[in-house]
């Protein structure tokens, strides 16, 4: 998750307590219209009025939380329905709620994430959406205000993981396939990260060290973008694997070449 304020942490805490099947609409699919717009404005007006904190302004902000209650049940359910239908191959169902919802950008990240699940022939659709610009990225991160809750993951048709961490380890795979416009919307993911998404991004990254060198050295142009690649060896959990990923290299850069000291300064770093 990305790094919370002090005034923005009881916000999120209660955005993630909201019960799954809460939602007050009989059909999910049916996403009021203004719907997102009045997210935002509940979420801004929580950041103005609950700057000094949550405690100081603990009336007003718990007004503010209970109308934002109400927003995110619409948005628990569609998430549902639509990891329900997609995990059921039911393609048909996907396409008629994504159609009704096309209106609000936060559904439409659900929708691009339940196409690619319903039919894996949609990745390069699903690359081509994905999340790219701040803006975008900032709708994208609030998936995992509507997947948890303070009891633990709510929305679990979706599987054992919140929508975030889906929605990468679908790029991600891809990425490591070869899809290079999916590695290139993974590391430019990872400049706009903070906190435990930047930490979950890092874990990813680190793998591909250890376990994908080669793609390292081919796509290094693009990885050295990820700002927090020079601390790589932070995420190797003990020498051993450290160790592993010097070999790897070690193998790889028989001919010495920029890209070959820029990894092997990074992966050689000491740990924490």
């Amino acid at each position: 998750m990305m790094k919370l304020t002090t005034c923005a942490l009881p916000l999120f805490l209660f955005l993630m307590s909201v019960p799954a099947h809460a939602a007050t609409t009989t059909d999910p699919c049916a996403l009021p219209i203004g719907l997102f717009a009045r997210r935002q404005a509940l979420k801004q007006q929580y950041s103005e009025q609950v700057r000094s904190g949550y405690l100081s302004h603990k009336e007003a902000a718990d007004h503010i939380l209970a109308q934002l209650t109400v927003v995110d049940q619409h948005y628990r359910a569609l998430l549902s329905t639509l990891c329900g239908a997609a995990s059921d191959g039911d393609a048909d169902v996907v396409d008629r709620c994504c159609g009704e919802t096309d209106h609000d950008p936060l559904a439409g990240e659900m929708c691009n994430l339940a196409h690619y699940l319903a039919d894996e022939r949609e990745a390069k659709h699903f690359v081509q959406n994905f999340p790219e610009t701040p803006q975008k990225i900032a709708i994208f991160w609030d998936l995992d205000e509507v997947s948890y809750g303070r009891q633990g993951l709510l929305v679990k048709e979706c599987g054992p993981i919140g929508g975030v961490d889906l929605y990468v380890d679908k790029l991600f795979n891809l990425a490591v396939l070869g899809d290079q416009q999916a590695l290139e919307k993974f590391v430019n993911l990872t400049q706009h990260a903070e906190g435990e998404f930047a930490e979950g991004l890092g874990e990813r990254m680190k793998r591909l060290f250890v376990e994908n060198p080669r793609l390292v050295l081919e796509q290094w142009s693009v990885i050295r973008r990820d700002p927090h690649i020079q601390y790589v060896a932070s995420d190797f959990v003990d020498d051993n694997e450290q160790a592993t990923a010097e070999r790897n290299f070690h193998k790889l850069c028989i001919r010495p070449s920029q890209a070959c000291a820029e990894i092997e300064r990074a992966i050689s770093a000491p740990r924490d």
